[in-house]
């Protein structure tokens, strides 16, 4: 009898570990739409931003260059987390987008003229980057 639960209890053990695994990954998984949504929004707001005149054509398409990256990025992302529930994949996507929105606060955003304007997309970026904080932390 004694056998039967030292062979039990290790199998349980790999499966709550397993669904632990698939737990992380989903809740990975549901950052990573949210961060893509939240991209598609921001870049959505700025053009209309460039359509009203409160961003010049410099500036947008400087900008539509870094969140178009970011954006690449984020589908890799997606893809690593929820099709091939690859860590390596999902950490260096993760990297790189977290990399091209501090160049969008450093170099993009940050030139915008318009105060109200740079805030309101300074915002945004810095709410996406804590999304991607979140994926980080759920990654270990």
């Amino acid at each position: 009898m004694k056998k039967r639960h030292l062979l039990i209890v290790p199998t349980i053990v790999v499966l709550l570990m397993g669904f632990g695994q698939c737990d992380r990954y989903r809740k990975a998984g549901e950052l990573a739409r949210d961060f893509a949504l939240g991209v598609q929004a921001f870049q959505e707001t700025e053009i209309v931003l460039h359509q009203q005149g409160k961003i010049s054509d410099d500036e947008h398409r400087q900008i539509q260059q870094i969140i178009l990256e970011v954006a690449a990025d984020g589908q890799k992302l997606d893809r690593a987390i929820a099709t091939t529930h690859s860590a390596p994949d999902a950490k260096t996507a993760l990297d790189s987008a977290i990399a091209q929105l501090q160049g969008a606060l450093a170099d993009g955003v940050l030139h915008v003229k318009n105060p109200e304007v740079k805030a309101q997309l300074q915002t945004s970026l810095v709410l996406l980057r804590s999304i991607l904080s979140n994926i980080q932390a759920i990654g270990g």
